[in-house]
């Protein structure tokens, strides 16, 4: 399924080096010690796809999911994802300002990036053509994501979502940190978004309002778990959803295995 290999890129593009111990500050890539090289997945407990990662130097170089392949290409100020897939028609233009992601297009469409004075990423500017038609805000506090709100420029469409952390301390190079980032399916996260929360994301939840209304059209929620091998490295990860709206609550669970390759 094309989504939950989203969810997976995400992990792929953010991970460099994984460090085996903890410290009182979130942890740092460390030269090229071990590289997500595998991931297997599952949607609802049925087998979905298994990703093989190859790197060219620290850097992703392709993701292959049977006959998809994700191919990643890098200048100075850069980063071009071309993806061979039937549904993807256009190439994905990430372009850098001091080492972070200011702006994606693909196609007619363009992202925008602000960060705030601290590093962080505070405001995403999203447009069709030259027509501004969502924008997000990010609130952080000691250190965490702990709202975003989005919607369209009147807001009559709103998104209001709060973050819910661990005590444990985040790694930069995993996805189960910062998922709120993906945009367009590109997996864009990690230094290339500025400074990530300091710990690990476990919950969040998605309240969708139509105009002033206090009540919710729909509210999602996701919970987030993982577990780790002796090594320190991310072994399995559990991604729970549960969409409810006036139909009812729908529930996905996508389960995946990570593989690294360490020097």
């Amino acid at each position: 399924m094309k989504k939950a290999f989203n969810i997976f890129m995400i992990a792929a593009l953010a991970v460099i080096t994984l460090a085996g111990c903890e410290k009182n500050t979130p942890e740092n890539p460390i030269g090229n010690n071990c590289k997500l090289t595998n991931v297997d997945g599952s949607y609802n407990g049925t087998p979905e796809y298994n990703a093989l990662i190859t790197y060219e130097g620290d850097k992703i170089k392709t993701i292959t999911k049977g006959s998809e392949v994700i191919t990643y290409s890098y200048e100075t100020n850069r980063i071009t994802i071309k993806n061979n897939d039937a549904y993807s028609y256009d190439d994905e233009v990430l372009t850098l300002v001091g080492g972070r992601i200011s702006k994606l297009e693909v196609g007619g469409y363009t992202n925008n990036y602000f960060y705030n004075a601290e590093g962080y990423l505070s405001k995403i500017e999203s447009y069709e053509g030259n027509q501004l038609i969502e924008q997000t805000m990010l609130t952080y506090t000691n250190g965490n994501l702990t709202s975003s709100v989005s919607g369209d420029p009147d807001l009559f469409l709103r998104k209001v979502t709060t973050y819910e952390f661990s005590s444990e301390l985040s790694k930069p190079n995993f996805f189960l940190n910062t998922p709120h980032l993906n945009a367009y399916d590109t997996a864009i996260i990690g230094s290339y978004l500025g400074k990530l929360s300091n710990n690990q994301l476990v919950k969040s939840t998605t309240k969708n309002y139509l105009g002033t209304e206090v009540a919710p059209l729909s509210t999602v929620i996701n919970t987030y778990q993982y577990t780790k091998d002796a090594s320190g490295n991310f072994a399995t990860g559990t991604h729970k959803s549960e969409n409810t709206d006036a139909g009812g609550t729908t529930v996905t669970t996508i389960n995946e295995k990570y593989t690294f390759t360490c020097n």
